[in-house]
């Protein structure tokens, strides 16, 4: 008499777990927001109630606030800076461009593009010191679905970014 609901049982949960393993990735897909772009708030640090941060200071040495039009890193005499974004979702193999504007003074610093643990990076771009420009910079995701945009810098940087966004090219 048991049999047959241990029977649909099985077939349920076999059709539901195959269901399910073939939608996973599309689950892990940026969705329609991709079509318009991510534009990240300039939030960090601390949130409001109406948003999340997607900016993140890497250490604690760093002096990061924002001024309503942009956010401003500054790292001390002794230690770097790193800016870090929040994770942003993307299709694997897929040509991306993030555009920003820069300010960089006192030292050298680099616009990476790495995965989500920043283990090893995309692609990277290099910005001396006295930099103030629009950068529009190309790469690839690889195979990665998840990507995360960090702002590295040698000792006695100041970095001021506005505009962050990232679009499928």
């Amino acid at each position: 008499m048991r049999r047959p609901g241990l029977v649909a049982f099985a077939v349920v949960a076999a059709t539901v777990s195959l269901g399910g393993a073939f939608l996973l990735p599309r689950a892990l897909e940026p969705g329609s927001s991709e079509a318009n772009g991510i534009t990240l708030n300039l939030l960090i640090g601390s949130g409001n109630l109406r948003e999340a941060n997607d900016w993140y200071p890497g250490q604690s040495s760093v002096t990061a606030r924002t001024d309503g039009t942009a956010i401003v890193v500054e790292s001390g005499r002794s230690h770097g800076l790193q800016l870090i974004s929040r994770p942003l979702p993307v299709f694997p193999g897929t040509a991306y461009q993030f555009d920003v504007d820069v300010r960089v003074s006192g030292a050298p610093a680099v616009l990476a593009i790495g995965d989500t643990d920043l283990r090893w990076y995309l692609a990277a771009h290099p910005m001396p010191p006295g930099t103030d420009q629009r950068v529009h910079f190309v790469f690839s995701s690889r195979s990665e679905r998840r990507i995360t945009v960090a702002f590295l810098a040698k000792p006695g940087a100041a970095i001021r970014i506005a505009n962050p966004r990232l679009a499928r090219r």
